[in-house]
């Protein structure tokens, strides 16, 4: 563990206990009786494991430093770690070849199995890195942008007049000239569509920035945060010997959930460029959304985050970094038993082994603004469940409208 830690703290290991049960018999070639050879119960099998173990910094006068205004920001980590073995009931036998081989079986049973817990397959590291270049390029952008996008919104100024001097976009007038068709009504209705969404909803968040402005237009710190989460799902077979049974089959799945969370905590310095977002540093920002279906690519790319991040600004003093992770990991092990000595009959009945981790770690600091995949947006617009896919539609399936803002 890193020497950045100066505390650590643990719960457990904590296990619990069961007895495993094993009964051997052979038959007699002669008379045709089974006898038990051995009927032997092991106790104390461990069943189950726990650790919590977390690693953190204790900072010397912690609560006067706060209050003399000091600004603490030190690394943690904080690990779960369980498995449990499952119950096991795997029978065998071979039949009597007399006079050379007697009839035998055998009978393994218990509330828990005596096989290993294999160990956790690792996680999707790159997708990881993905996530928190995407939650930390966001943040820092955040903390650098103006609080009005006020070069967009002149860029988009006849667009604005257009759509107020037309609030329903034309519809009247392409339903008049569709005579009550069917293709007429559904080219008003995705204009009303487009117009709601990329026409009325961009002028409303617009007014909503102005009155923030009026409130924030003195302010002197500020905390920009954002987040991103993914999963993944990693499989592995293995063939292996298990409790004297050759080839055997491992089928390991784990799932594995990431959670991002970023921050930037920072002095601000607040002038009439930044409440307006007129400064030279807002034009990059402001040309890459004023360009057509801009947006769609934002749905995939971290671009205009990237571009917002990437011009820094004279009246941001930052005073601390931080990112966080939270990353959950679910496994399942499922053992089929294979050949068992020189028994004919294998078990069919698997055994499975569940085990568990979570890790919680903060870090002080931020990577450099980069471009990357965004997952989450991406996995919700393929799953259907998002009104980009609407959006997408009405893009796709004809001319923009004159009056819908791409911004």
């Amino acid at each position: 563990m890193s020497t950045w830690y100066n505390r650590h703290r643990s719960v457990g290991p904590l296990l619990t206990y069961n007895d495993h049960h094993s009964v051997f018999r052979q038959g007699n070639c002669t008379d045709g009786n089974i006898a038990i050879q051995s009927d032997t119960v092991t106790a104390d099998r461990t069943r189950s494991y726990y650790l919590e173990e977390m690693y953190d910094v204790v900072t010397k006068s912690f609560r006067a430093a706060i209050r003399a205004g000091a600004i603490i920001n030190n690394p943690m980590i904080h690990t779960y770690e369980s498995w449990t073995r499952g119950d096991i009931n795997w029978t065998g036998s071979k039949p009597a070849n007399c006079p050379s081989t007697p009839y035998k079986d055998y009978t393994w049973e218990g509330t828990n199995n005596t096989l290993p817990v294999s160990p956790l397959l690792p996680i999707d590291q790159e997708l990881l890195d993905s996530l928190i270049a995407e939650a930390s390029t966001a943040a820092k952008a955040k903390l650098y942008a103006s609080l009005v996008p006020g070069l967009v919104i002149l860029g988009e100024l006849r667009e604005t007049l257009q759509l107020l001097r037309s609030p329903l976009g034309g519809i009247t007038k392409i339903i008049g000239k569709s005579k009550g068709s069917v293709r007429g009504f559904a080219e008003a209705a995705r204009s009303a569509w487009l117009a709601g969404r990329y026409g009325w909803r961009p002028v409303l968040h617009d007014i909503e920035d102005i009155m923030e402005a009026t409130v924030k237009r003195n302010r002197k710190r500020l905390t920009a945060r954002s987040n991103a989460s993914g999963s993944s799902t990693a499989e592995s077979t293995t063939s292996l010997t298990a409790a004297s049974h050759a080839n055997s089959t491992s089928v390991r799945i784990a799932t594995h959930s990431y959670s991002v969370r970023c921050g930037v905590l920072a002095n601000i310095k607040t002038d009439s460029g930044y409440v307006s977002g007129l400064r030279l540093r807002d034009i990059p920002s402001a040309v890459w959304n004023l360009l057509p279906y801009s947006f769609v690519v934002d749905w995939f790319l971290n671009v205009g985050n990237y571009i917002e991040a990437s011009v820094t600004s004279g009246n941001v003093e930052i005073l601390a970094e931080w990112v966080g992770t939270d990353v959950i990991s679910n496994q399942t092990e499922t053992i089929t038993p294979g050949q068992y000595s020189d028994y004919t009959s294998n078990p069919t009945s698997p055994a499975v082994n569940v085990r568990y981790h979570r890790a919680k770690q903060r870090s002080p600091g931020l990577p450099s603004p980069s471009l990357t995949f965004k997952a989450r947006s991406i996995n919700s617009l393929l799953s259907g469940k998002d009104w980009r896919v609407i959006d997408a539609i009405a893009l796709l399936s004809g001319k923009r409208p004159s009056f819908a803002r791409t911004g």
